[in-house]
């Protein structure tokens, strides 16, 4: 019976470690791609006006809105 209880709780712990290795790969693929799309839109005029014209056409048909960037 402890033998059967043992092999149990060792597949239990495999199963936990797998999901968690899935877990972590998953979140450095998040990390690796927001570092490429930041290294990739930088801060100039060209990446920005989009924003900026669209953010200012928002406002005007919805003066109520307060648009943040995050």
């Amino acid at each position: 019976m402890s033998a059967s209880c043992f092999s149990l709780h060792i597949e239990e712990n495999n199963r936990a470690i797998i999901e968690e290795r899935k877990q972590d790969r998953k979140f450095s693929e998040i990390i690796v791609s927001c570092r490429s799309l930041s290294h990739y839109e930088g801060r100039t005029f060209k990446t920005l006006l989009p924003q900026v014209s669209t953010k200012t056409l928002i406002h005007h048909i919805h003066p109520d809105i307060i648009l943040v960037r995050k």
